[in-house]
């Protein structure tokens, strides 16, 4: 088993408009995942983001993500990630994509309903998956989980700043526990568990 993990995540995005319809996006990643008193040099991971967004109409836009990641003692991981925003009614929206929920970014989506012009409520599910340096003979940890969550977000200032408050439950979780080489040593399911949170967003 392990103690405390600490994590660090460097991933700007950037997007740019090449017409009224269609946009580009990067993104370089850089990963820190360990426990306290890993080694920090045997911790890191990167790679980056590469797609584009296109807007078939005023409520619906499209695109796709080809993201690549390395990872601690696997081999690394190379992904499509489907992009929805799809307004299908007037107050609700579906969207797939990297959904972040609290600290930590999975694949998968969900619905939002508009209740007024600056609250929403949504839900939804994702996938995560996070391999961890230990401090112990730098073994590696690897935690697998679905949380299905709802979240309420109010835009105090309209598309400039938001508080965030979600609750969620972590289904099909797994936890393994892996050599320096990467070879499984055990692994075990865990129950269902809940998880409270909130955030604010700011954006410039």
């Amino acid at each position: 088993g392990w103690d405390e993990i600490h994590r660090f995540l460097y991933a700007p995005l950037f997007k740019w408009q090449t017409s009224e319809k269609w946009s580009l996006m990067a993104a370089p990643v850089v990963q820190w995942m360990g426990e306290s008193g890993a080694d920090v040099s045997k911790s890191f991971t990167g790679g980056g983001l590469v797609g584009f967004t296109y807007a078939a109409s005023p409520t619906l836009s499209v695109g796709l993500l080809i993201g690549a990641l390395s990872q601690i003692e696997d081999k690394a991981v190379v992904a499509p990630i489907p992009l929805i925003n799809w307004k299908f009614a007037e107050s609700w929206t579906l969207r797939t994509g990297i959904i972040r929920l609290g600290p930590t970014p999975g694949l998968g989506g969900e619905v939002g309903w508009n209740v007024t012009k600056t609250m929403e409520l949504a839900g939804g599910l994702q996938f995560q998956r996070r391999r961890y340096r230990l401090d112990t003979n730098d073994a590696v940890g690897e935690e697998t989980l679905v949380p299905v969550y709802g979240k309420v977000t109010w835009w105090m200032i309209p598309q400039a700043a938001a508080v965030e408050l979600f609750g969620s439950v972590a289904t099909n979780g797994n936890i393994r526990l892996e050599n320096n080489n990467g070879n499984k040593i055990t692994d075990k399911d865990y129950d269902n568990t809940a998880f409270l949170g909130g955030k604010l967003h700011f954006i410039f």
